[in-house]
């Protein structure tokens, strides 16, 4: 397919859906794109639209919630490095709305249905012909795939349904995926860490790897990135693993108390929205601020971006940080390049070359809320000291 990089301009062109494939049309374009294609000069005023609208949707957040900042920016981040994040807290600090509102600013949480359309879905879903493509439609093609996880949460809530006439004519065990975790762009868990080992294995390979697998064979997905929230990190050693693909874990700690009135303010502001259909972002076409394609792109040019003479310094800085707190905060190797990479996409989001100042990626990755708040002091400290 012939690129017009002038669609990436225009966000509803830049963000067209290819209903056959089932898949954002410019998804297929962006991976086939080369280091030698970013450089085009004729790309770099495109290139600049994304990132501008990628700092539209961290404005629209912050002026959304109060004393979230960090927490927004390392959002849009993890999106750009496709790196998982996992966001700690008790409950009712905003943890969840951050991610949602994080995609209304995309555009891809779908509208709700008034509860009596069910009746006349189940109806037509019952007819021995109707097909589930057809009944459903786009509602098959979800972008965002979010779910609250409890203990007993099954992995065809996750995954998709068993083709049970499969494995009965054909003997061969096929999960339907369509609408679910395995098709979607962006990935939102509640309470992840409520995961049972019958969905956990799936989830380690397709967070990470981006890869699924059905009926033994290995699928790429079209995944960004996934998002977590929990009101505390796991117990137990089996989901250790899991944690472990969250290499990005960030606190939400309540409002502090001189913050309180703009928090009530806010509250107000967005209940009248949700009470008279207002949309969060007013101003932006259709309540779209960026797109998902955005993120794909910027991914692309993140590897120009770490591949700049520039940054050796920077390198050899961050590597020095890893060794230096590695085996006293339990840093995996795994987390090694996605926290480089996230250094540089909070550089690239503030249109300078990475520096000191990114170390600050280090201050998310403490194994419980204790350790995150030790790490954030000793990484801040480190980063004030390191500053001319």
């Amino acid at each position: 397919m012939e690129m017009n990089f002038a669609e990436i301009s225009d966000i509803e062109a830049f963000d067209a859906w290819e209903p056959a494939q089932r898949r954002p049309k410019w998804a297929a374009l962006i991976d086939s794109l080369t280091l030698e294609d970013l450089r085009r000069p004729e790309l770099r005023p495109h290139i600049k639209k994304s990132v501008e609208r990628v700092q539209g949707v961290q404005s629209a957040l912050k002026e959304k919630f109060v004393g979230k900042d960090d927490i927004i920016d390392m959002v849009c981040a993890c999106a750009i490095a496709q790196v998982p994040m996992v966001l700690l807290g008790p409950p009712g600090t905003a943890k969840s709305l951050i991610v949602r509102s994080f995609c209304d600013c995309l555009g891809i949480r779908e509208t709700t249905r008034p509860i009596a359309e069910e009746d006349g879905l189940m109806a037509e879903l019952s007819k021995k012909e109707a097909a589930v493509e057809d009944v459903l439609g786009a509602r098959q093609s979800r972008r965002l795939f979010e779910y609250l996880l409890t203990r007993y949460t099954t992995p065809e809530e996750i995954l998709g349904t068993v083709m049970i006439h499969l494995i009965v004519q054909k003997s061969v065990y096929f999960r339907f995926t369509q609408g679910m975790a395995p098709r979607a762009e962006i990935v939102f868990l509640d309470e992840i860490f409520k995961a049972n080992s019958a969905i956990l294995n799936a989830l380690l390979s397709l967070v990470n790897e981006r890869l699924f697998y059905n009926m033994g064979e290995a699928f790429s997905v079209d995944l960004i990135t996934a998002y977590g929230a929990s009101n505390e990190p796991p117990d137990t050693a089996e989901l250790g693993a899991l944690y472990d693909r969250f290499p990005v874990r960030i606190v939400s700690d309540p409002v502090p108390e001189d913050q309180v009135a703009d928090l009530h303010r806010k509250a107000m502001e967005h209940g009248r929205r949700r009470c008279f259909g207002v949309p969060a972002a007013p101003a932006a076409r259709n309540g779209k601020v960026a797109s998902t394609n955005d993120f794909r792109l910027l991914h692309k040019v993140l590897y120009d971006h770490l591949e700049d003479s520039s940054s050796d310094a920077f390198r050899e800085e961050f590597e020095l940080m890893f060794r230096r707190l590695r085996k006293e905060y339990g840093i995996s190797d795994r987390t090694l390049h996605p926290l480089y990479k996230l250094a540089h996409a909070r550089a690239m989001l503030d249109g300078r070359p990475a520096g000191t100042e990114d170390l600050a990626v280090f201050r998310y990755c403490g194994q419980t809320v204790e350790t995150a708040r030790i790490l954030a002091q000793e990484v801040g400290d480190t980063i004030q000291h390191k500053r001319p």
